[in-house]
Order: structure tokens, then sequence, then C-alpha cells
């Protein structure tokens, strides 16, 4: 009893307290309790997609609309791991779970080498850069057809889940839990928060490097 007053408790002077996230609590509300209401498996798998881009367009914007660097390449980390899930779960007969793993893995290591190879630069330079990678990728899928499906990509994959309903809960999960964990891991005074906003604001107000050899 004591757990629910405290909950009610936080969720009132938390929550309640301001329109903009009782607005955002009514919206995660009806996003669960959709397929309650209205279970079509088409409109599941069409939601289902939305929230795996939403993940997406949360990923691009910690970088993009927090640092101000403008990165092109997070198409080839989205691409990269899901066709190692998707290439693992086929061609070794993983399961599914453990093939989300594998490719979060991959995905993990296309950022570094890209990082390491572009975040020397910035502006447009940047942009550029990392616009050519998600291209090259492009360029070597087509190539390859036997193995990665070409233009029709990949087919006959196991799902997570039997039904269209239980894949909708796990990426709307997973999408909630990664959207409000980047903003909450943002707003709170952690040490790779500092850090990230410490860099930040060394990048932004370091002048370009034709003006420091002017000067010098």
């Amino acid at each position: 009893m004591y757990l629910l007053r405290r909950a009610w408790a936080e969720l009132r002077d938390e929550v309640l307290a301001l329109p903009s996230r009782t607005l955002v609590l009514a919206w995660v509300v009806a996003l669960l309790a959709l397929p309650a209401v209205y279970g079509d498996p088409y409109v599941m798998r069409i939601l289902t997609m939305s929230c795996l881009f939403a993940i997406f367009a949360a990923s691009w914007d910690l970088l993009a609309g927090y640092t101000g660097q403008v990165n092109f390449g997070h198409a080839l980390f989205f691409g990269a791991g899901a066709y190692t899930s998707a290439l693992v779960s086929l061609k070794l007969g993983v399961t599914p779970w453990a093939s989300v793993f594998a490719g979060a893995a991959m995905a993990t290591l296309f950022g570094f080498l890209a990082g390491y190879l572009c975040l020397r630069l910035r502006g447009s330079y940047l942009s550029l850069a990392t616009l050519a990678f998600p291209l090259i990728a492009l360029g070597l899928l087509f190539a390859f057809p036997d193995f990665s499906g070409g233009e029709l990509g990949i087919s006959g994959l196991r799902r997570l889940t039997p039904s269209a309903t239980g894949n909708y809960y796990v990426a709307a999960v997973s999408m909630l839990l990664v959207v409000f964990g980047l903003v909450d891991g943002w707003r709170t005074p952690s040490s790779a928060s500092c850090c990230m906003r410490s860099a930040t604001t060394r990048w932004r107000r370091a002048p370009p490097a034709s003006t420091r050899r002017a000067t010098s």
C-alpha cells in the first residue's frame, strides 16, 4: 500500500503537474492499449515499423539535435544491424532473439569505425563523409544479390513472437525504453551526459582550422 501511495504521489507531482507530461502519459497509455481496441494485423505491422523508425529518429536526434553534428550515416548502422540479424538467423539458424544482439553488436562496430574516421570532421564535411558510407553499403548489397537479396531484401525470416500483436509490443516497449532513456540520460547530470555536454560545448566554440592557421 505504501508503494502505491508513493507511486501516486510521484505521478501527481512529477507528471500530472505539467500538461506536456500529461499528454505524453496519455500517448503512452494509448500506444499500449491500442491492440486491445483495434488489433488488425496489417495495422499492427505498420505501427511496429513506425516504432522501429522512431528509434532510428531518436538516435539521429541525439547527435544532430543535441550536439549539432549533422550525420547522414545512421542508415548504415541501422542497415548493418538489420542485415546482420537477418543473415545470422537465416543462414546459421540462430534464434531471432539471439540474432538481435548480433545485429546490435555489428551496428556498434560500424558506428565505432565510422566515428573514428569521421568525427574529426565537422559541418558539411562531416555530413558528406558520413553520407558516403550508406551509399557504399547499398552498392555492395546490390552487387551480391544471392547473399543479400538485392533490391528485394531478405525474406522468410522467423518472427520474434508468433503474433503481430506480440511483435508490436516488443517494438513499442523497446521504443519507449530507448526514447525515454535517451531523454532521461541527457537531462540527468551523470558523468556520461556531462562529458558529452562539455565535448559539445568545446566543439561548438572551437574556431575552424582555417581560422586557427590564419591567426597563428
